[in-house]
């Protein structure tokens, strides 16, 4: 099903790109495309090693990277439909829970030891991403093939909310200053929905979606995955938890986008576990056939 979704996401990748007035840096695709290769080449290996729990690792991280690319391509594609920003909705969304963004990252930039917890923090996810594909190394092949799933899933509605109900983020809805991330971050998503950008490059693509925040549905789901392993759920979940404040006191989301991303998150586990039941059913119809101990 992996396979399946990773080619559907690569099929409506090159009918947007047939359809629009955007080019693919082929270049850009040789990084990713290698390192599948090469993740391939050592699945095999160890296929044939019969060391299936490495091999389960492995597939994890290749469905990913794969997956990973062709999102990236959809998203700068569906960013060029230039539909009407809702930003001022999710400042009145925000208002309505107390929440005033200007104020929280003025007091981030005025508590700077906080501020750098917070950024390094909101920059494990990649990492801790890589290390939940060992999961498969201690025999939890199912938690491990179940997050995969989940991002899929996650990534695929986040796109599809992002496509009706695009943002620009509130930097630009309260006029603060810009890292230099959020300058390119700006530079990408309104060259795209003006139709000065016209070529998409992997190597120089950043996050387009504001609502809602992929950052806080990743970072749920990393917590999640660690649920089995209560230790390690802890610490993932402080973690992530800072993740989920970062999102806001870095300023690159609304209040709404963060509440938005945990509710894909709860759909994405709960379409997965619909999913889990029907992909592992013909193992509980043979262990049930099987006869009882007297």
């Amino acid at each position: 099903m992996k396979w399946l979704v990773i080619a559907a996401a690569v099929l409506l990748d090159a009918i947007l790109l047939g359809t629009l007035d955007l080019k693919l840096d082929l270049q850009s695709l040789i990084r990713p495309l290698g390192f599948a290769a090469l993740l391939t080449a050592v699945g095999l290996y160890y296929r044939w090693r019969r060391e299936s729990d490495f091999v389960v690792c492995v597939n994890a991280l290749l469905h990913l990277v794969l997956f990973s690319s062709s999102y990236t391509i959809l998203m700068y594609c569906l960013a060029t439909f230039n539909r009407p920003l809702i930003d001022p909705l999710l400042v009145d969304v925000d208002a309505g829970l107390w929440c005033h963004l200007p104020a929280i990252v003025s007091w981030a930039k005025a508590h700077p030891t906080v501020q750098h917890m917070l950024q390094l923090a909101y920059d494990t996810l990649l990492p801790q991403t890589a290390l939940i594909a060992t999961l498969g190394l201690v025999g939890d092949r199912r938690p491990l093939e179940a997050f995969v799933q989940r991002f899929m899933i996650s990534a695929l509605l986040t796109a599809a909310l992002f496509y009706a109900y695009p943002a620009a983020g509130p930097f630009e809805a309260f006029g603060y200053e810009l890292s230099d991330v959020q300058a390119r971050y700006m530079a990408h998503f309104e060259g795209l929905r003006g139709g000065q950008m016209e070529t998409i490059s992997l190597q120089q693509a950043e996050g387009l979606i504001t609502f809602p925040s992929f950052h806080a549905t990743w970072a749920i789901l990393l917590a999640l995955s660690c649920w089995h392993r209560r230790w390690l759920f802890a610490l993932s979940a402080v973690l992530n938890g800072m993740v989920l404040i970062a999102t806001v006191t870095t300023g690159w989301h609304y209040l709404a986008d963060v509440l938005a991303g945990i509710i894909v998150a709860v759909v994405a586990v709960a379409a997965c576990h619909w999913l889990a039941r029907w992909v592992y059913r013909p193992e509980a119809t043979v262990e049930s056939a099987l006869p009882s101990e007297k």
